[in-house]
């Protein structure tokens, strides 16, 4: 008992056995004094590293006889071991050869192999990092960056870091802006990359943000009045309420930028500007018509803004005169037509634009408010066109009556449902008046010719035997009582042709029925044409 416990404390098995276990500290086949044991079980001597299947044998190359290893933490750099050349726990090695590999011994054996990505993450645990990649079978540690920061670009604007995105009520994301950090300069601002920076509630008369990457920008509340934005890409920006008298953009990327509330009268969109899922139907009108000079003397009685300065609501800039460097805007009231005719002038811009970007239904809602804000405007002569109004007052009246007829009956020529509607108004008001001619006038009515059948007594031995033939009959659908049944199939047929062979109009019904057949052509023509456009819109 007493020589199977000494076996036991030095590696078991006879000697020679080669499946003995190397212990730290000798050579195999060497001798060792045995060591102390309580209960059986064998004590690991003081300092002595455990590898991570529990053993006493260090987790990196054995030691050979009569060589002294020296003891290394973490940050020591070993070689073969993990990424960075670190050693993934505290052991004891030699110093590395040219030409080693890593090895590792198997355990109850005297065999050696290269140490593979199963033996690693056997031996030392997991890798550092949690991403792996398998490669011929060998579980390779794979080196992620850590996390980059956001580029930055020259001093006149980028945040230092782009912040997360945050959650908003309704589960969706939105980015978090940052203040500008920059110069406030008319020419600060062209070619540079600004993401989720905030303009807001700035004066940015004249700014030059051609070519620029302004992503995630915030430019509500501001004066944009006069701005260059030409070429920019504005993804997702913010225009809330913001003045954009007589700014550019040109070839602009407005892919889903939020106009709504935006003062928009005065763009200058003379090329095409990608609008994709963009809010540009909600914009609105200075309370005063807003004109603008360009002088380079110092404002005399005006009040004079900085660019860049923080300004109060734009809805109020209307109130009084200012001038931002060069640019010097001045007010005047403004009535309910001229305003009238500014939405008729926006829509236009609006419906050309959507027509470029091949958005056939947002360019016929705008050229439906275009011609209905025109009406409202009277046709009224006015500085914005460049005359008076009293110079052509009559071809002002006549203008304005034909466009709301024309609004009525056909809803400009891009409603199909007001044209139906018109249609049906029509066939029930004919229907109600051929109702009540032929029910109470002697000399006015209209008579039905067609087949019916006759019932005639049949000759023979069968006494009351009757038969049943087919004959033309001509009846007058008011002579008895009116034939509602029979006026409706009239008033259908009506619609298409004004002479039909089963029905036959005399007095009154006659002119009654001429005029009915053309309004309803001139309603059917424009019924065809209108859904002709939505299809071709599609």
């Amino acid at each position: 008992m007493q020589q199977a416990r000494d076996r036991r404390a030095h590696g078991g098995g006879k000697p020679g056995d080669p499946s003995r276990r190397a212990l730290p500290g000798r050579a195999q086949g060497g001798s060792a004094p045995p060591r102390a044991v309580r209960g059986g079980r064998r004590r690991r001597p003081a300092g002595a590293a455990r590898n991570g299947r529990g053993t006493d044998r260090p987790a990196g190359r054995p030691a050979e006889p009569g060589v002294v290893l020296p003891r290394c933490d973490a940050r020591t750099p070993v070689a073969g071991a993990g990424p960075g050349g670190l050693a993934a726990h505290p052991v004891a090695v030699r110093a590395a050869r040219p030409g080693d590999a890593p090895v590792v011994q198997l355990r109850r054996t005297g065999f050696r192999k290269r140490e593979t990505g199963t033996d690693r993450l056997r031996d030392h645990g997991p890798p550092a990092h949690p991403r792996t990649r398998l490669r011929g079978g060998v579980l390779l540690p794979q080196r992620v960056p850590d996390r980059v920061s956001p580029y930055r670009t020259q001093h006149q604007g980028l945040h230092q870091q782009i912040p997360d995105a945050q959650a908003a009520p309704g589960g969706r994301r939105q980015a978090v802006v940052t203040s500008f950090q920059g110069r406030w300069e008319p020419r600060s601002f062209a070619g540079q990359t600004f993401i989720g920076v905030d303009f807001s509630n700035r004066c940015l008369v004249g700014a030059d943000f051609s070519g620029a990457v302004c992503k995630d920008c915030d430019f509500s509340d501001s004066d944009l009045s006069m701005a260059n934005f030409s070429g920019a890409d504005l993804y997702r920006c913010k225009f809330l309420r913001s003045v954009l008298y007589a700014v550019e953009l040109d070839g602009a990327n407005l892919t889903r930028a939020d106009f709504r509330g935006a003062y928009t009268y005065g763009w200058l969109l003379n090329d095409s500007a990608n609008v994709t899922y963009a809010s540009l139907l909600g914009f609105e009108l200075e309370s005063r018509r807003r004109s603008v000079s360009f002088s380079a003397d110092d404002p005399q009685n005006v009040r004079e803004i900085p660019f860049g300065q923080v300004i109060p609501d734009t809805a109020e800039l209307c109130r009084r005169s200012y001038q931002v460097g060069r640019f010097s805007f001045t007010f005047d009231d403004l009535d309910a037509q001229e305003a009238a005719l500014q939405r008729s002038q926006i829509y236009n811009r609006l419906k050309r634009l959507y027509r470029e970007n091949h958005n056939g239904q947002a360019a016929l809602h705008c050229q439906f408010y275009e011609r209905y804000y025109l009406t409202r405007s009277f046709y009224k002569y006015s500085p914005l066109t460049g005359g008076q109004y009293r110079d052509q007052i009559a071809r002002t009246v006549v203008r304005t009556v034909f466009s709301y007829a024309t609004e009525w009956l056909s809803g400009y020529g891009v409603r199909p449902l007001r044209i139906v509607r018109n249609l049906a108004t029509l066939f029930a008001a004919f229907l109600l008046m051929a109702w009540l001619i032929t029910g109470s006038s002697t000399g006015s009515g209209v008579i039905y010719q067609g087949p019916g059948i006759a019932v005639q007594a049949s000759a023979g031995a069968d006494t009351g035997a009757s038969r049943r033939t087919v004959v033309q009959r001509s009846d007058d659908l008011g002579k008895d009582g009116s034939d509602i049944g029979r006026l409706a199939q009239y008033s259908a047929l009506a619609l298409i042709s004004p002479e039909l062979n089963q029905f036959t109009p005399y007095g009154a019904m006659i002119p009654l029925a001429l005029v009915y057949f053309a309004l309803s052509a001139c309603l059917l023509a424009l019924l065809f044409s209108s859904v002709f456009l939505r299809l071709l819109s599609e």
